[in-house]
């Protein structure tokens, strides 16, 4: 694979206003020069490098950059530390030279952390997985993606006030959910309009609505 390994033309991140930039934040090495010189002729965005001790700089970065912390001369206390100082930014960071089940992997937690591209990423599938990240998607490997589902998937819980509706009321609700109007759920349910009325009047007190899609609302989140 070709590469041109001419150094980057500036050693501190770019700060002008809307357009996008690569930063690499690690050691100045032939790996990341030749890093930086893929991303600028491969993607056609400007790279430049920056020492981990230059990070605090990052704050003045326009919204839209890149950011590659090269975890092999990147602490993860150091990296955390950046992750902070951006949090609530519209810029999106990623971990290049990363270990598989490694202290790297949990800083996943963060919002902007948006890639994680191990020690054995191929410079093919790091240009795809940068891409990928330009047009706001993420690429997080599988056992990461898993862990991180596994976390925060839970079973939904009914809400107490749910189980203290009788079956009928339930059944009306399901009802409501599909459109139906009081005629059409009396003659499905074998029932007349006024007993109808009667449950809708008990369930919209149950649960604290005053109207049919207040109530809608509330059977799509707890039903």
């Amino acid at each position: 694979m070709e590469a041109h390994c001419q150094p980057p033309t500036s050693t501190t991140p770019d700060t002008e206003s809307g357009t996008v930039r690569f930063n690499i934040i690690g050691q100045p090495t032939l790996q990341s020069n030749i890093l930086a010189s893929l991303i600028t002729d491969r993607l056609q965005y400007p790279c430049v490098i920056s020492t981990a001790g230059q990070y605090r700089t990052l704050a003045k970065l326009s919204d839209h950059s890149l950011v590659l912390i090269d975890c092999y001369s990147v602490g993860a206390d150091t990296a955390a530390n950046i992750l902070e100082l951006l949090q609530g930014r519209r810029i999106c960071i990623a971990l290049i030279n990363a270990q598989a089940m490694s202290q790297y992997e949990k800083l996943v937690k963060w919002p902007q952390l948006k890639g994680i591209f191990y020690t054995n990423c191929a410079h093919s599938q790091l240009m795809q997985g940068l891409e990928e990240l330009l047009n706001d998607g993420l690429w997080l490997p599988r056992k990461v993606m898993e862990s991180l589902l596994s976390r925060y998937r839970r079973t939904p819980e009914r809400s107490s006030i749910a189980n203290k509706l009788t079956r009928r009321e339930r059944e009306i609700l399901q009802q409501l959910l599909e459109g139906a109007t009081n005629q059409i759920i009396a003659a499905t349910l074998y029932v007349s309009e006024h007993t109808v009325k009667s449950h809708l009047y008990n369930v919209f007190k149950k649960i604290g609505v005053s109207n049919r899609l207040q109530a809608c609302n509330w059977a799509k989140q707890y039903l």
